[in-house]
């Protein structure tokens, strides 16, 4: 299977692990996604996106699904992170890229700059370069800082730990649509469809704290109209005979 679907899979099972408040009509301008440091996340970024990268999913031979919902939810998180990442670079000696190359775009997605779809896979390229090695070298520098030997297995969590404390400290702001975060669960409350549909997808999972069992996400996504599942349709379990 190509890298393009193994990336969609780390993005969307990325775990949630600081908290934010929620855009309220006194702060971001409607339409806002998220905000941080700053920044502002147009919602239609996001929703376009996801409209794509389920497309994108849905003609992969076994590749996982998920309720869009969910994946709505930590795209914009996953976003955050990204521009976390950025700032944080500097003050550890990390690199990140400068751009991204349309060849980059092309080989990980298998879409060229001609189609419809090439921005948003631009924008998860993006994000993904953030959130691999430059991530992994901030928490391999922290791991150090810390008078700790650095692990390649630890790298990427305390890269998480790193970002996640400097969101908090610069007040992450997260549009309510994508409901209430539990912080200590790294999970938006009422969410039982974070564990992907698919044997592939639990590569994913060591990043996240699942809600429910495949099995019980299995019925549950099964439940949801079309229009609402990332990925291919789901069937519902069958019911054991007698």
């Amino acid at each position: 299977m190509r890298r393009r679907t193994s990336l969609v899979t780390a993005l969307a099972a990325t775990a949630l692990l600081a908290a934010g408040c929620g855009l309220t009509d006194d702060g971001p301008r409607p339409g806002a996604a998220a905000e941080v440091d700053g920044q502002t996340l147009e919602l239609d970024k996001v929703d376009s996106a996801v409209e794509d990268y389920c497309g994108l999913l849905a003609g992969e031979e076994g590749a996982p699904s998920y309720a869009k919902a969910v994946v709505r939810s930590q795209l914009a998180w996953n976003w955050a992170q990204a521009v976390a990442v950025d700032e944080l670079a500097p003050r550890y000696g990390v690199d990140v890229p400068s751009g991204v190359e349309s060849a980059v775009v092309e080989r990980s997605w298998g879409v060229s700059r001609e189609d419809d779809e090439f921005e948003s896979f631009e924008w998860l390229t993006w994000i993904g370069q953030r959130l691999d090695q430059p991530l992994a070298a901030i928490g391999t520098q922290a791991q150090i800082d810390a008078g700790q030997t650095p692990t390649a297995e630890g790298a990427q969590a305390a890269g998480y730990e790193v970002v996640d404390a400097w969101l908090e400290e610069h007040g992450v702001e997260l549009n309510p649509v994508f409901g209430e975060r539990d912080a200590k669960e790294g999970a938006f409350l009422g969410d039982d469809l974070s564990v992907a549909v698919s044997g592939v997808a639990k590569q994913g999972d060591q990043l996240g704290k699942p809600v429910a069992s495949e099995a019980e996400a299995t019925e549950r996504l099964s439940a949801l109209p079309a229009s609402e599942v990332c990925g291919a349709p789901v069937e519902a379990p069958a019911q054991p005979v007698g």
